[in-house]
């Protein structure tokens, strides 16, 4: 499995490096959904499957030691 790290000026959730580590291990994990509309996590969820490529972004992904780590390729999206 490759994993790829992207990170910018987005919006987008905080990605934990539990997700990461159950997805190398070929586990299905439940990704939160978060409402910005009321600023909270939400109680469903999204079933993710590992797949052969994984990319991962955030705004600060980058800036976590532990996460970076387990990234094969790390990019920085400059606009």
């Amino acid at each position: 499995m490759l994993i790829i790290g992207i990170a910018g000026g987005t919006g987008s959730g905080k990605t934990t490096v539990a997700h990461i580590e159950a997805l190398r291990r070929g586990e299905a994990i439940e990704q939160p959904v978060y409402s910005y509309l009321t600023c909270t996590r939400q109680p469903e969820t999204i079933a993710v499957l590992p797949r052969d490529v994984v990319i991962v972004e955030g705004i600060l992904i980058l800036g976590h030691p532990a996460l970076r780590a387990l990234m094969d390729l790390r990019v920085f999206a400059v606009y």
